[in-house]
């Protein structure tokens, strides 16, 4: 269980993303199959730290990417993005 103060990291995002080898385009791509409406440019902002995807979109992102949904959540305390 992912304790309430966490938030969701988007340089976990990327780096997952990146360990993959998948593009933006293709993670977009595998969402859509899904049925879930994301953006590049949406994933892009979740990357950045700009915005926060829904929890699904979180769980669906952790399967596209082979990863637990907990894999994408951090301390915000402990752990800097930059």
């Amino acid at each position: 269980m992912i304790p309430p103060r966490y938030r969701f990291s988007g340089v976990a995002l990327r780096e997952a993303r990146k360990a993959r080898g998948m593009s933006l385009h293709q993670v977009v791509s595998q969402l859509a199959k899904w049925g879930l409406p994301c953006t590049v440019e949406s994933l892009r902002r979740y990357e950045l730290g700009i915005a926060e995807p829904r929890v699904t979109l979180i769980f669906r992102v952790a399967y596209v990417l082979r990863r637990t949904p907990e894999h994408f959540m951090r301390d915000p305390d402990s752990l800097s993005e930059v």
